[in-house]
């Protein structure tokens, strides 16, 4: 793993001194008013990665509650803002817990739309699904149709209870996307520290800075709280390094 984002929402959350964050654009929706606030970010934020936050709404709704073409607004100005480096497509999550029906097929039929009318950005396709041949068919819908982004993130295995499940699915989806960089979004730390090696990036985005059952309300608390978990992250990414300058070692005389 070469890169980690932290999850960040709107209120003190941004007061956290991380530097490379992702940002859901449900916590920039407001659905009182029904349009986009644009958070205040502090100034060391180095890179960004966009959600689209289809989980946060698919747990309530059926669909997103704005088009592609207004997520796209929302990414504009926040690249004119922000050193914005990555941006998923909107997505549509498969755990069970979520509403809406076909979504392998919609969350294609979004990337379709996204990366042919808006191809200047650096689009990060999402492969869905919930069982591992649902999975494969996500995969081979994009390869078949050429949409398949250099790099690909692996969607729905946040909420999974087993950590050897979990490691098993990565594993096997590398094997199939191993043309690509893999992010994982939301996956456990116990699952990073054993499969670092298959994926180019992960993040915080489900699970915060810390237990599951647990997130600080306070500014102090929360600072304190991403020091610990970053703390975790630094040797996963400490390990993934010396692991990488150990193999080219080894192949080089």
């Amino acid at each position: 793993m070469n890169e980690f984002y932290y999850c960040i929402g709107f209120g003190n959350d941004t007061k956290v001194p991380a530097e490379d964050i992702l940002l859901s654009a449900a916590s920039m929706w407001s659905q009182k008013k029904q349009c986009f606030i644009v958070p205040r970010l502090h100034d060391n934020v180095k890179s960004i990665f966009l959600d689209s936050g289809g989980y946060s709404f698919f747990t309530r709704f059926s669909e997103y509650p704005y088009s592609p073409d207004r997520y796209m607004k929302l990414v504009d100005k926040m690249c004119e803002l922000y050193p914005v480096k990555h941006v998923a497509i909107m997505d549509y999550p498969c755990e069970p817990d979520t509403l809406g029906n076909n979504k392998i097929r919609r969350t294609f039929d979004n990337a379709k739309y996204l990366l042919s009318e808006y191809p200047a950005y650096d689009w990060v396709n999402v492969v869905q699904g919930y069982r591992l041949s649902e999975y494969h068919y996500c995969i081979n819908l994009y390869r078949d149709n050429g949409l398949l982004t250099p790099l690909t993130a692996i969607g729905s295995i946040c909420q999974r209870k087993g950590t050897k499940q979990l490691n098993e699915i990565i594993i096997n989806l590398s094997g199939m996307l191993n043309d690509v960089h893999i992010h994982t979004f939301g996956l456990q730390i116990k699952s990073l520290a054993s499969i670092h090696q298959y994926i180019h990036s992960s993040d915080s985005g489900a699970w915060k800075f810390g237990n599951i059952c647990y997130y600080p309300n306070g500014l102090k608390e929360k600072i304190a709280n991403y020091h610990r978990y970053k703390k975790k992250i630094d040797v996963i990414l400490q390990q993934h390094n010396d692991n990488q300058d150990k193999n080219y070692s080894n192949t080089h005389y």
